[in-house]
This record gives C-alpha cells, structure tokens and sequence, in this order.
C-alpha cells in the first residue's frame, strides 16, 4: 500500500464519520433541548404538509465528507461500518464524492432495502427520497431506491407523480407506474397544478402523465409522441458564435439537465458550426447533441443529424471518431442503416480507428441479417481484391468462416511462412528488442480453431497487390501483437523490403525488410 493510502478505519477516516454522527444527529434533535426528543419525522414518512425531496437542503455540500465516503468505498471500509455511521457517511459524502452513483446507490440498498427478512431502514429510505431531487441521482434513487420500499406513503406517491413530470426515462417511468400501480386515484389530484400550468410543455406532460395512471397511454407510446420543443435563441447564439469554453458549458448543461429534450431542431444548423470548433472536446460534446437529435424520433432517423454524425465519424482526433462509435454507429439503428453501416465497415478496417474497434464489430454483429447477405455476395463478386477484402471483414465480424469461399480470392501462396522481420530506418529503432520480429502467416492467411478454440482475429486488412514481372507488390493493414499499422512491401523470392506507418502516432516512417527463415522454402 502506498504512503497515502488511508486504511478504511484509520484515525482521519473515524474522526470524520464521528463528525458526520454528531452532524446527523444534530439535524434530528429538538429544538429546545430542556424537552424529551420526540420522534423524528421523516420528510417521506411526513403526512401534512407535504415535505417534497430537497437534495441541496439535505446533503450538506461538504468535500472531505466526499473524499471520506470514496476512501471507504474504494477500501471496503462500509461493510466495517455500524447503521448509523453507515448512513451519515452517505449523507455528509454524496454531494461532492467521485465514485460512480451507481455503484454507491446499490451498497447502500443492498444493506438496507433490498434484504427480504431485515426491516428496511427509515433514514436510508430518506437518502433515497432526497437523492431523488438530483437530476444526476435521480434514475438511481428510483431503480435502486424508491421503487424497493414497502412502505408507500403519500410524501412517496406525491414524489413519485413529481418525477413522472420530470424524468423522460421510458425505463424509469415504467419503474415508477409498477410501483404505484392502484394508486392512481390518490395521485392524480396532485396534476391539478401541473395541467393548468402557463408552460405547455408542462401541461403536455402533465396530461400525459394522467393518461398513463389511468392505464390509458403507455410511457413507450409516449415517448413516440412528437414532443414541444422551444427555440432557445440564446443557446442558438452560443453554439454558433461563442468561445469553446462557453460551448463546453452550454453543451454539458444541456445535457446533464436534459434541456437538449426541449430544444428545437431547428438549432441543428448551429450545431454544425459548433463542430466545426477548433477545441476537439467540444466536438466531442457536439456528438452527444447529435446523436440526441438523430433518434429523437423512434421510428427514423433525423437526416441532417446522421449527415453531421458521419462528417464527425471522419474528425482527425480519435476521440471525436471514438465518441461518434460508441453514442451513435455501435447502435443497431445505425448500424443497420445503409449510410451508418457503410460507415462502420469503413472504419472497422482502418488502423486509425483501432480503438473502435471492438465496439464497431460490437455493433455489426447486432445490425441483422443484411450484413451477412451483403458480405457474402461481395466475397463471390467479380471484384477480387473486393472479395478478399469482404472475407476477411466476415472472419472479423462474425468469428468464424463463410461455408463456400472462392479460391481465387486468397492473396499469392508464397507469402505464406515465417519471416524474420529487421527495422533499418529510423536509426534510433535499429536496435533493441523491437528492432526484430518473427511474423507467421499461415497457410490461408487465418488461424480459424476448431469450434471452442476461440478465434483469432486476421492479421490482415484491405490487403492489395499486383505482380511486376518478378516482384510483388503489396499494401494493407496489419495487426502484429494488437498494434494497428499501415505498411507496404515489396517481396522477390525470398526478401521483402517495406515500410510501416503507425496511426495516431508522432512517429517517423519506419522502413524494414524481412527474409523467409530457411526451413519455409
């Protein structure tokens, strides 16, 4: 263990959950100390009036009582915890704590909900109830938190109408109406407010929210319905003409607020100049707005969002074309449109996008049944190099060969042995370990096991080459030991002579040659 590293129950760590004790403790007495404390009650348990969740108001904005709870978290220190210091350490450390609230949110339910022959803790219910106030807590006071106590109060149920005129979650909205399932009758006095509300994207809401407790509208059909949406002149500003730290900002509100769900589309022809910023992290906010926009509409895609979505994807920094994969192209609703798939086979052979990867063929391998049909007519197509190209993106996307494969196709056989690789250029990689490799390549270019083995992905892509007289001339893509390059070479006899371009790298060109062990002739 490092200097720095506090055991779970050091001395800082019970100093400060003895402080966070006297804290909760404090918060739950009377206020004249001569009479006997009564009974606390609870804002969820509290009948009259009604006590709504006040996150900000609960949890005290304390950083140490964060670093406390992480330290604890990281160090399994809870479980040595009593009740009480348990959930003081969640009160004073949830606002300014770093470990991931979904996490957090299931150790703490765990203990104290979820256990069917334990009674469930009143004050850790509270938790949950004010967690719920946090836009960032809320999808996790609700799956981990509210909708698991046994208890449904009326400060619970008017809670819980409350967060169905908040949340957009069709998972969370449907959490919510399974919990309170027969309680519709008891919750919809509290719309009254909200339908005669002068906003009429809350009015909207709100009626819809009485349609679904009175079993008549389902959150999926809703959330199908087209919804209001409102210009916001002064975002439209920003995105097109402010600085890239006022864009950050502005692109991070709306998405963490889930304003960006009340934004006109109309605000599309912004976005465009907002990607256009010369900062690679705003570009990268501006995917997330994309990809919001492109499946606003469950049925099909927006077109000038999937256009700005693609021009992204071909960004020169990886991040962007990481972020462009995996919020968008990974999804079956990309990966199974003709422009989207397109894009994803590109991308899934060029070593520049090595970090996609996975996530690329994580997301052609869920695109249905088109992709299959489309390669295999590509690898019995006229176009050679087309086809090998096609065979090798088969093995790659679906870990095993096609049943008929023309052999034709294949690259010539006496590239096929081991060879004994050198690096001669730059000077500075002409010696050491790296300055020598052996490469195999098998008899059929693949190492494909037997059903079981697993699969070895090709070492190949977007392999070309052409015959001049005596030489062979080649190009392609190569993964040697999970490293993605560019190279060519030219091979007579027995030697080959080429070069070796690394993507995303500050490299030079690496020049090498390479000669055919003896026992391969």
């Amino acid at each position: 263990m490092g200097t720095n590293t506090y055991h779970p129950l050091s001395p800082p760590t019970l100093i400060l959950l003895l402080l966070c004790g006297a804290l909760w403790t404090s918060a739950h007495a009377t206020a004249n100390p001569a009479q006997s404390p009564a009974p606390q009650v609870r804002a969820w348990q509290q009948l009259a009036p009604y006590s709504p969740p006040d996150y900000e108001g609960f949890f005290p904005d304390n950083p140490e009582g964060g670093k406390a709870l992480d330290r604890l978290y990281a160090g399994g220190g809870l479980k040595e915890l009593g009740d009480a210091q348990f959930i003081a350490a969640f009160r004073q450390g949830m606002r300014r704590k770093t470990e991931y609230s979904s996490h957090l949110t299931r150790v703490l339910a765990s203990r104290f909900l979820w256990k069917k022959d334990k009674p469930q803790s009143a004050d850790a219910i509270e938790l949950f109830y004010h967690m719920s106030d946090s836009p960032a807590l809320r999808k996790y006071a609700i799956k981990n938190g509210l909708t698991h106590v046994n208890e449904t109060t009326p400060a619970i149920l008017h809670a819980m109408t409350d967060l169905l005129l908040v949340t957009d979650s069709v998972k969370d909205i449907d959490r919510i109406l399974d919990y309170c399932d027969g309680h519709g009758p008891t919750m919809l006095p509290w719309l009254n407010g909200p339908l005669k509300s002068p906003q009429t994207q809350m009015r909207s809401k709100a009626e819809a929210v009485r349609e679904m407790l009175g079993g008549t509208l389902t959150p999926r059909q809703w959330s199908m319905r087209p919804k209001p949406t409102r210009d916001m002149p002064e975002a439209r500003r920003i995105l097109r003409e402010g600085s890239s730290d006022e864009r950050m900002r502005l692109i991070e509100d709306l998405v963490r607020s889930r304003t960006i769900a009340n934004m006109s589309e109309a605000c599309l022809t912004d976005l465009m100049v907002a990607a256009t910023d010369s900062n690679y992290r705003v570009r990268k906010q501006v995917v997330h707005m994309a990809a919001h926009f492109a499946t606003r509409n469950p049925a099909t895609l927006n077109p000038q969002a999937l256009a700005l979505l693609l021009q992204l994807s071909r960004d020169p920094d990886h991040h962007v074309r990481e972020a462009v994969v995996y919020d968008a192209l990974r999804s079956p609703r990309f990966s199974s449109s003709g422009a989207g798939q397109d894009r994803m086979l590109e991308m899934v052979v060029d070593p520049s996008n090595a970090g996609s990867h996975d996530d690329l063929l994580w997301g052609l391998r869920r695109s249905g049944p088109k992709l299959h049909a489309r390669l295999l007519e590509q690898i019995a197509g006229p176009d050679k190099a087309r086809a090998w190209a096609s065979y090798e993106l088969y093995l790659r996307v679906f870990e095993q060969a096609p049943a008929h494969v023309p052999a034709d196709i294949f690259p010539p056989t006496e590239l096929c042995g081991q060879w004994q690789i050198q690096v001669t250029a730059p000077p500075s990689m002409r010696q050491g370990r790296n300055a020598r490799k052996t490469l195999t390549i098998p008899i059929g270019f693949h190492s494909i096991g037997a059903p079981g083995e697993g699969f070895q992905q090709p070492q190949f892509q977007n392999l070309l080459w052409t015959r001049i007289g005596e030489v062979l001339h080649l190009s392609g893509n190569a993964y040697i030991e999970g490293v993605a390059l560019h190279f060519t070479a030219r091979m007579q006899a027995d030697t080959m002579h080429g070069t070796v371009r690394l993507p995303d790298r500050d490299l030079p060109l690496i020049v090498w040659n390479a000669v055919r062990k003896k026992s391969d002739k």
